[in-house]
């Protein structure tokens, strides 16, 4: 090497920063700003970061995330967000000095903002701003650098006191962050850097001689949570008395097995140091011993029987064929992992608890460990339609047996709410009498108004039945504690009419949400006036996507209430054995859901974040399924009963019935929706509900009022979405006959 090489490199060598750790931070609204960025970006070896048009218009973009914003709104928000300011005068200006890097950044609460927004709702805002204000120490920056840069990432603390003697060596980069130009330079200094070009905002106490006896006091004074990482057994004692002292939650990762421990030492004052292990051992009992002779305290921490057989291994060869105890930059990663999330939470007062805890990855993917069983052989596919019963042979006098199982299949090709078919049948010599079964209602069946809208339904279907056979049904008034009707059968024609009943069994729900052909508004009042002595008022239009909206604020009260949830998931059916198995309820199937959705589905199924959606009133996107399906059909019919009791209720369930075999007849698509129900226990018994319940379904119907009405005397009993395309791919299933028919003596 020549001599003039060497001067230069040694010149280039002396020129490098390994100290400088915190950015120079120039307010855009400062006077002297101006004057100190023209200085900057004259400097040649600067380069200018300024991405601040971009992060502005993805602040407006989170703000608004159910909204396409066009060109022109979008440069509208952003203009808001300015106030008037011209974009080089707006925020701040960050200088690194040891990058040479000049970055134009957002002000501190949009920075956070927009930079904390993927952790909505993971962790709420009124959290984050708890988190944004905790002061956390970090003793050792090996694994603790992963938690400092995972604290950091996470928003967690708004100050950070960092400590380290050491310098990063070549043999630390196997699990600390970096890289070979980082060789040589103290570890606070890496840490500190990578928080300030994450987050500028963030205040960085560092302490890069380590913790010492003269500073302790300092690195810990007005902390929130203390973290420990660092190699000096005597000093991990010394803080955790420190600790103890001052009342303050000590946090430590060890890279074995994935071991996490939480001392709460604000809980329990008295709490004994590493949960006792080391018995009464202090620090100054530990000051000046040498590596080795720490080595069984070390063991006595992490428990012998804990150690695995390389750990214990790697025990006995210290300072022999390895200098130090191994980690592996896995290991620090979920360490720091482990170390964040216990701080977060306990913080927000969600981990009350010491002790020790294992996240040994090694074990839980080990073989025979697999928490998803192999995938189960495809099942076949759930039938199209269901074939209708073949019609009996003519018979003499009484009806025959086969002759009322037709009949009542016929009956129970009835629509009911959640397809729960909410009756039972008893035939006696010539009668049929039908009771509502109270064990299949819901809390949607208020005072058993859905169920009797069913057996009306289910009456006309059985008077269609009858008079195929050739018998002229008469319905015969009942007790109040009787069935809810009774059916003579009086035989008068030996003719038999397949035709009459073919449009039961094509008669279905189809729930398909593609956008409809149009349907006139003329030919859809002809359909509503089928439905006589119904009240049918028919929407079509601008009107539907209100309506959607209307009914999809009745969807996520549904989705967001636990009970009305257990209800609503408790008609599904999720496979095929189970709507085979059960022959009623809804098979997932035939809502006709995409790939996205019924991943949605699962989700919404398990309940997993229903509880908090309701706690922040939040979950307003449950409503757009409904609103995009009426948006896409052809027009609805809201069906209001003339009253509410029984026999209103079971004609108003027989207009149902001739209504929908018009639409099946003319080859339109009926998809009912019979959440409305749920206003009429608002409106009659409101003490019903619980009180979230109650609040929820108030606001649900100032919507719904401005689009439908709601009258406590003429309740809504459903509202049929009225399309025109594709049949459904599958249909729902009904019980056998023998399930809900008795014959009575």
């Amino acid at each position: 090497m020549s001599h003039q090489l060497a001067s230069e490199l040694a010149a280039a060598t002396a020129r490098r920063d390994v100290t400088t750790f915190r950015p120079v931070l120039l307010d855009g609204q400062s006077r002297d700003t101006p004057a100190a960025l023209v200085e900057l970006v004259a400097d040649p070896t600067v380069v200018v970061v300024d991405e601040l048009g971009e992060q502005l218009e993805q602040l407006v973009k989170g703000r608004a995330p159910c909204r396409e914003l066009s060109g022109a709104q979008l440069g509208d928000a952003v203009e808001r967000v300015l106030e008037g300011r011209a974009p080089a005068a707006f925020g701040t200006w960050v200088f690194y000095p040891w990058s040479r890097r000049l970055v134009h950044v957002l002000p501190e609460p949009l920075h956070r903002e927009l930079r904390l927004d993927r952790n909505r709702y993971a962790i709420t805002e009124e959290e984050q701003q708890r988190l944004v204000g905790l002061r956390v120490a970090v003793a050792g920056l090996s694994v603790g650098r992963a938690v400092v840069s995972t604290m950091a990432h996470e928003g967690i603390g708004g100050e950070l006191r960092l400590a380290d003697f050491d310098v990063l060596d070549l043999s630390n980069l196997n699990r600390v962050s970096g890289g070979v130009a980082d060789v040589g330079v103290n570890k606070v200094v890496l840490a500190a850097r990578e928080v300030a070009e994450l987050d500028p905002y963030i205040r960085v106490v560092a302490f890069p001689r380590g913790v010492q006896e003269t500073t302790i006091a300092q690195f810990l004074a007005d902390v929130d949570v203390i973290v420990d990482e660092c190699d000096d057994l005597e000093m991990k004692v010394r803080l955790r008395e420190h600790a103890r002292a001052a009342g303050l939650p000590v946090v430590m990762a060890t890279s074995h097995r994935g071991m996490l421990d939480v001392e709460r030492f604000d809980l329990e004052p008295g709490r004994r140091p590493f949960h006792g292990l080391l018995g009464d051992v202090t620090s100054a009992e530990l000051g000046g011993l040498t590596t080795k002779q720490k080595v069984p305290y070390v063991i006595r921490i992490l428990d012998p029987a804990s150690l695995t057989e390389r750990a214990a291994a790697s025990m006995v060869e210290v300072k022999e064929t390895v200098s130090t105890w191994p980690q592996l930059a896995s290991d620090v990663a979920l360490g720091g992992a482990m170390v964040a999330n216990a701080i977060r939470r306990i913080a927000l007062g969600a981990f009350s608890a010491s002790g020790r805890f294992y996240a040994d990855l090694d074990d839980l993917t080990a073989d025979g460990r697999q928490a998803v069983p192999a995938p189960a052989p495809a099942a076949e596919p759930a039938p199209v339609a269901a074939a209708p019963p073949r019609m009996p042979p003519p018979g003499t006098g009484a009806p025959s047996p086969e002759e009322v199982r037709f009949i009542v299949a016929c009956a129970s090709s009835a629509p009911s709410g959640g397809n729960m078919q909410p009756w039972r049948f008893e035939a006696q010599s010539d009668v049929i009498r039908a009771w509502v079964d109270p064990t299949r209602s819901s809390l949607l069946d208020f005072r058993n108004r859905a169920a009797l809208l069913a057996l009306g339904a289910a009456l006309e279907a059985a008077k269609i039945g009858a008079r195929a056979l050739g018998f002229e049904p008469v319905a015969r008034p009942v007790a109040v504690d009787g069935p809810v009707w009774e059916l003579a059968l009086e035989r008068w024609t030996d003719a038999r009419d397949e035709e009459a009943v073919k449009f039961l069994w094509r008669r279905c729900c189809n729930r398909r949400t593609g956008s409809s052909r149009p349907i006139p508004e003329a030919e859809l009042a002809r359909l509503a006036r089928r439905g006589a002595p119904l009240d049918a008022r028919v929407l079509a239009g601008d009107a539907l996507t209100e309506l959607g909206s209307a009914l999809g604020a009745l969807d996520r009260v549904r989705f967001l209430s636990p009970r009305l949830r257990r209800d609503l998931v408790g008609e599904l059916r999720f496979t095929p054995e189970e709507t085979h198995a059960s022959r009623d309820g809804i098979d997932v199937a035939s809502l006709e859901l995409d790939g996205a959705d019924l991943a949605t589905m699962d989700v919404l199924r398990s309940g997993a974040g229903m509880e908090l959606l309701a706690s922040l009133d939040r979950g307003w996107g449950l409503r757009n399924a409904a609103r995009d399906a009426f948006a896409a059909s052809a027009g609805a019919i809201v069906l209001r009963a003339a009253a509410v009791d029984r026999a209103a209720l079971l004609d108003a369930g027989r207009g149902l019935m001739r209504l929908w075999l018009e639409a099946t007849r003319r080859g339109l698509a009926v998809h009912p929706w019979g959440s409305p129900f749920l206003f009429q226990r608002l409106l009659e018994d409101g003490d019903s509900l619980e009180g979230w319940e109650r609040e929820a379904l108030t606001h649900a119907a100032d919507g719904f009022e401005r689009v439908v009405g709601l009258e406590r005397d003429r309740p809504v009993l459903l509202i049929l979405r009225i399309s025109q395309g594709d049949p459904p791919s599958v249909r729902s299933l009904r019980r056998p006959v023998d399930d809900v028919l008795a014959f009575a003596a």
